[in-house]
């Protein structure tokens, strides 16, 4: 026995000596990470490095019990966001993680634990003896039982804003020496025993204790012990942590469960706590925050039915708050007091066009400040109710006049529009159906828009088989979109009218809505709907504000889509060859990235749709990496097939200016282990002109990287041509209309100029919509390197070009 003992000590020793050499190679491996990214600056791939050694940190801690797992976690968290978005890191989040990294790095190295001896058991938590609790005195009190720190003083300060009594325990049996029994415990989520056992006192009371509440809160999230909770009957929390809900489940609320919730930001904390007690005299469960970045946390986990800012905080803070609740989702119409000392006329219209309902000027007097928070949330459940009521299928159909009225009292805070949906073959449909089955029209039309529509859309009819939406969104295109899915839920009605089967199509027309001319908007969205029926019907076209034209609501649709989630629309890549003339390297293709239609009478999207929408450059950004990296995976797996390609791309040029760019393209080459050089991007020529010594910093950095660089469209800016000898390009692709003339032909003198001048700069030649013979010889015996031709290889998605057999 005594021998078993002995094996099994030395093995766990020798376990520790292993887990405690494992975690200083961890550490060392952390440092010379570190060391390496201070000096060649950031890259995603030294991040990728620093965030496993802080995962087998993590690891390595929880196996030794040491308390360093936590600012491991920490680490690799603070790390996460940089390297899935290959964004680098700013000067202060620098120093944040440069602190972590200093300190676990000496904790590990330093780390001395002393020989472990076997650990004897630990004693097994017991529930106080029955004749203590039975004797104790139930009070309105928190009591905190084997909590953490981590858990104990935000509860604190949960307990002081309820003006609760606070009693904070070690373990359950102190309950034993306490006269007076806290009406709410709160226990560590190990020491569900005793809390069960507990339970069963109070059960077992005959109702003398049912004033008590249990329950059990865990730092993390823990399944196991939720589940057993669960079936022991006791309430379980885990972050991220609704004190809300906390508040009612422990029965603290003093009879306002069920009231509002009030979300308080406020700088000053001790009047924040008096407003808070104000506010929970009157039935509210009021949550205290101090910044906005308290602000963006509570409000998630709140789900606060009114807010209050302070409009105090320095550098418009505030504003800037009350901007933000309006963007969170949920925050849309939701009601938002601010209060401040300013009395200018200014700060109060600045707060109102900042999306606020209200403005109080300080000092504010509890019964003036109950007023308006019930005032507020009166009229916001009143909106709800009456947008609910209108959401509901077969109710949801507001008459014209209704309609408009509530257009006129709309105040959208984002990119509202009209959209009118007009039934295609309605004259037909009258015909068959007559005037005594419209209201059955409007009811099948109504349960097959409603569910499309959110809770806060407006549906309404204009007049016989035409209906008005005015929705709001984030962005123009998901109005688009909106467009699109109200098309397609009519095209998919199956219904028995009249005894008649029937089919409905419907066209639909977006405008962008103005409330001070809501009459020209639904005129706008309605010639958007007759136009689309006037091309066939069963389509969306979509009012262009800026060009007074009208545009395809789908395409526009599509193309938003792919630029605000690019990961989940990956393109078809199409590759045309650069057929050789007079030089002789083959294996090249141009890339053409297009989104096909799942639809097959819309054509697919080209790269310069998408680019058309691009407003915001960080997506365009985040479009540009996927296209890369799935023309860098395009090749490595031509690569295993045993083919060797090089691959042109059209880029952004605006992507360059990204100071993360080069190092994340260095980092993705030498992860996939492939070379620069089967690898070209295409930027504007325009650049010669514009940002010409931009374009060649440029242009160095990706040749240290092996990586080509061309010009397209040359020659079509003439002032371009001269300056093409200052950058050390590769390749120029010649612009079609540069050296053709209006009946087709090659104009020799004028694409002579330009491969002079190319050649000049040694530059190689591609000349695009080469596809006569008469017009392959010319650009042969002119000196072109390699030309594009759709009638000799047009796009494919196969990349398997005879180039052997190409003869030229």
């Amino acid at each position: 026995m005594n021998t078993d003992a002995a094996q099994t000590s030395s093995r766990t020793e020798a376990d520790v000596s292993r887990a405690r050499e494992a975690l200083k190679q961890h550490a060392l491996t952390l440092a010379r990470q570190w060391q390496a990214l201070t000096v060649e600056g950031w890259n995603p791939a030294h991040g990728r490095g620093i965030q496993l050694a802080a995962r087998q940190i993590v690891k390595a801690s929880e196996r030794l019990r040491l308390s360093l797992s936590r600012k491991a976690a920490e680490l690799e968290e603070a790390l996460r966001l940089f390297v899935e978005t290959a964004d680098a890191p700013e000067s202060d989040q620098l120093a944040h993680l440069s602190g972590l990294i200093s300190m676990l790095s000496s904790s590990a190295l330093e780390v001395d634990l002393a020989p472990l001896q076997p650990d004897p058991a630990p004693a097994r938590p017991q529930a106080p003896s029955g004749d203590a609790i039975a004797a104790a005195r139930v009070v309105r009190r928190l009591g905190l039982v084997g909590l953490p720190e981590s858990l104990t003083e935000p509860l604190a300060a949960l307990a002081r804003e309820q003006q609760l009594d606070l009693r904070i325990l070690d373990n359950p049996q102190a309950l034993e020496h306490e006269t007076e029994l806290p009406s709410a415990l709160l226990f560590g989520a190990s020491l569900i025993e005793p809390a069960a056992q507990l339970k069963r006192m109070i059960n077992d009371s005959a109702g003398r204790l049912a004033q008590v509440h249990l329950a059990l809160i865990s730092d993390r999230r823990d399944l196991g012990r939720r589940l057993v909770a669960n079936q022991l009957g006791l309430s379980f929390f885990e972050p991220p942590l609704d004190t809300a809900v906390l508040v009612e489940s422990l029965g603290l609320t003093q009879g306002t469960t069920g009231g509002s919730k009030i979300l308080l930001l406020d700088s000053d904390r001790n009047r924040g706590i008096e407003q808070a007690h104000w506010l929970q005299a009157e039935g509210c469960t009021v949550r205290l925050v101090m910044s906005t970045d308290e602000l963006a946390v509570a409000f998630g986990e709140f789900r606060p039915n009114l807010v209050i800012v302070d409009n105090d905080l320095p550098v418009d803070e505030g504003l800037a708050a009350v901007q933000a609740v309006r963007e969170w989702p949920g925050g849309l119409h939701l009601p938002i007091v601010v209060a401040g000392s300013s009395r200018d006329l200014r700060r109060r219209e600045g707060a109102i066009s900042a999306g606020a309902d209200e403005y109080l000027i300080r000092p504010v007097r509890p019964r003036h400040l109950a007023s308006v928070v019930s005032s507020r949330l009166d009229r916001a459940r009143r909106w709800t109710a009456r947008h609910a009521a209108d959401a509901a299928a077969g109710k949801g159909l507001l008459v014209r006049s209704s309609f408009l009225q509530r257009l006129r009292q709309w105040t959208p805070r984002r990119e509202a529009g009209v959209l009118f949906v007009t039934l295609d073959g309605a004259d037909s449909l009258r015909r068959e159906l007559g005037l005594a089955h419209l209201q059955a029209v409007d009811q099948l039309v109504t349960e097959h828009l409603a569910p499309t529509l959110g809770a806060a859309d407006l549906l309404g009819q204009f007049q016989d088989f035409c209906y008005l939406v005015a929705a709001e969104r984030t962005e123009r295109h998901e109005l688009m979109v909106l467009g699109e899915a109200l098309r397609q839920s009519l095209e998919k009605v199956r219904g028995v009218l009249a005894g008649k089967r029937c089919e409905l199509r419907c066209s639909v027309g977006v405008a962008p809505l103005k409330i001070e001319q809501i009459e020209q908007s639904v005129d706008q969205a309605r010639a958007a709907a007759l136009a689309a029926q006037n091309l066939g019907g069963n389509r969306s076209l979509a009012y262009d504000e800026g060009s007074n034209a009208l545009k395809p609501a789908g395409r526009e649709a599509r193309a938003g889509a792919v630029l605000a989630r690019p990961e989940e629309q990956p393109a078809t890549m199409l590759g045309q060859p650069l057929l050789p003339v007079s030089a002789r390297v083959a294996g090249q293709f141009l890339l053409t990235p297009c989104w096909p239609s799942a639809q097959n009478d819309q054509s697919a999207l080209s790269y310069a749709d998408v680019v058309k929408l691009g407003g915001d450059p960080r997506r365009l950004l985040m479009l540009d990496r996927r296209l890369i990296l799935q023309a860098l995976d395009l090749r490595a797996n031509q690569l295993a097939k045993g083919r060797q390609l090089r691959l042109l791309l059209e880029l952004h040029p605006g992507q360059l200016a990204h100071a993360s760019f080069m190092p994340w393209l260095a980092a993705e080459l030498k992860r996939r282990k492939l070379s620069g050089s089967g690898l070209a991007l295409v930027l504007p020529s325009s650049l010669l002109v514009d940002h010409l010594e931009g374009l060649k910093s440029v242009t160095d950095s990706l040749h240290r990287l092996g990586v080509r660089v061309a010009l397209g469209d040359f020659g079509r800016d003439l002032a371009a041509v001269p300056r093409l000898k200052l950058a050390n390009v590769d390749l120029v692709l010649l612009a079609p209309e540069a050296v053709r003339s209006d009946g087709g032909q090659i104009e020799e003198s004028a694409l002579c100029g330009l491969i002079r001048r190319a050649q000049d700069a040694n530059v190689q030649v591609v000349a695009r919509e080469v596809e006569r013979r008469d017009a392959l010889a010319s650009v042969e015996r002119l000196g072109v390197d390699y030309v594009l031709s759709n009638t000799i290889a047009a796009p494919s998605t196969e990349f398997d070009f005879d180039f052997r057999g190409w003869t030229g």
